[in-house]
């Protein structure tokens, strides 16, 4: 009868061999937000409470009831790893009412 290892026994060359894990892979994520904004005494744009929508379609109708009430609204997207707080600028996916993205920005 053969010597060779047990089925459950691990081959010579890998026994005491510890599992090594590849390098953490950066973990890619897609938020959607929806934002209203609002004109305060002065005439300037003021940002309301940002709103995480689960899907970019429906973040794209949600500033068009938001802007029902509010001076403008806009719904966006940013993609990157949150646990090294990286991300990519914000994508538009939808605006309403008068707005003026670059002064948004500023």
């Amino acid at each position: 009868m053969p010597t060779g290892p047990k089925k459950s026994e691990a081959p010579r060359h890998l026994r005491g061999a510890r599992n090594v894990r590849p390098a953490a892979q950066p973990m890619n994520v897609t938020y959607c937000v929806a934002m209203p904004f609002d004109l305060d005494d002065e005439g300037v744009l003021a940002p309301g409470e940002a709103k995480e929508i689960p899907t970019a379609v429906a973040a794209e109708r949600q500033p068009q009831s938001l802007v029902r009430t509010h001076a403008v609204a806009v719904a966006f997207s940013r993609s990157g790893d949150p646990s090294i707080g990286e991300f990519q600028d914000a994508v538009i996916l939808a605006q309403f009412g008068d707005v003026d993205l670059n002064a948004l920005c500023e």
